[in-house]
């Protein structure tokens, strides 16, 4: 979508065109046209069928948002999967990969306190070499307790 966004700024001097549907009306009937055969042939012939007897821009665009959202519901199951499958090595990028995941789950209203935040670490990660599963948690618990 964003290159018929870009197509759309080229053509009509209005930057994201698609974000409001109230652009379409400002289309005369050829530029409607134009609009809606760069939808259909842009897409794969295998959901072409949603849109064949779309017979504007705004329709066709419309059919292919309401078939192709995604669900927050989703998006949130995506990102547990993603965490849940996450690389278990002891890595810079791996726990900036943890808590990019978790700070977009935040964002969808799925949110862990600090502690579930450090549980879900401590069970998702490998012991350091060296060190068995049972030692680390130990040394975790030992040093909850201190604190």
């Amino acid at each position: 979508m964003d290159s018929l966004n870009d197509l759309a700024h080229l053509l009509f001097g209005i930057k994201n065109f698609l974000n409001d549907d109230s652009n379409f009306a400002l289309l005369d009937a050829s530029m409607d046209r134009s609009i809606l055969h760069v939808i259909k042939s842009s897409i794969s012939l295998d959901i072409k069928p949603i849109i064949k007897d779309v017979d504007s821009a705004l329709g066709g665009f419309s059919a292919i948002k309401k078939n192709f959202h995604k669900s927050t519901r989703a998006k949130q199951l995506e990102l547990m999967n993603s965490l849940v499958h996450l690389d278990t090595s002891f890595s810079a990028s791996h726990f900036n990969s943890f808590f990019s995941i978790i700070s977009e789950l935040s964002g969808l209203g799925v949110s862990f306190t600090p502690i579930t935040q450090g549980l879900l670490l401590q069970a998702l990660n490998s012991p350091p070499s060296g060190t068995t599963r049972t030692q680390m948690n130990n040394l975790i618990l030992a040093a909850a307790e201190k604190s």
